[in-house]
């Protein structure tokens, strides 16, 4: 005998804002297995859900509830309670547990985009250090941190003065 569809979406259980933002990240990383905007295939619902539910929705239920759509599952149908709990196998408590996951890896991932790309990372600025060189190698950098180049590495004499072989001119004490 087949359960009756749960009515309602996942609202009651996390984020509904959270859960359709996962969605539509995972469908837009998962593009080259054939998601678009609104509709994921299964390979690209792999992207957004636990491997385990992702087995347990492979068997059929991912097929069910995209026979309508031309063999896609559009972000109404993902968002049902319904559709968690096939995921969940029919628990309850595990369909909850997983909206609440995919809403917080969703809260988590928003956060870190918010924060931005880190202007330099440990390593570069931990070997732009100049009080950690010593000897030639702390003239490789200003004081703020910048290489100077060639003129950091490399001494060189101006080539000018009385003789060809006499170097550094204004260098000799009269």
């Amino acid at each position: 005998m087949a359960k009756a569809a749960v009515e309602g979406d996942v609202s009651c259980w996390a984020d509904l804002g959270l859960v359709k933002a996962a969605f539509k990240r995972g469908v837009k990383t998962g593009a080259a297995a054939g998601g678009d905007g609104d509709k994921a295939t299964l390979s690209a619902l792999k992207k957004i859900i636990p491997t385990a539910a992702y087995n347990n929705i492979q068997t059929g239920a991912f097929a069910a509830a995209a026979k309508p759509t031309g063999g896609k599952l559009t972000l109404a149908k993902f968002v049902s309670k319904d559709f968690f709990l096939k995921m969940a196998k029919g628990d309850e408590k595990e369909a909850e547990k997983m909206a609440k996951k995919l809403a917080a890896d969703e809260q988590a991932k928003q956060d870190a985009e918010a924060k931005g790309p880190k202007k330099t990372d440990d390593v570069t600025s931990r070997l732009t250090d100049t009080s950690k060189y010593t000897g030639a190698h702390k003239e490789r950098f200003d004081e703020g941190g910048r290489g100077k180049g060639k003129g950091g590495r490399v001494e060189e004499a101006s080539n000018t003065g009385y003789v060809g072989g006499y170097k550094n001119e204004g260098t000799y004490k009269k």
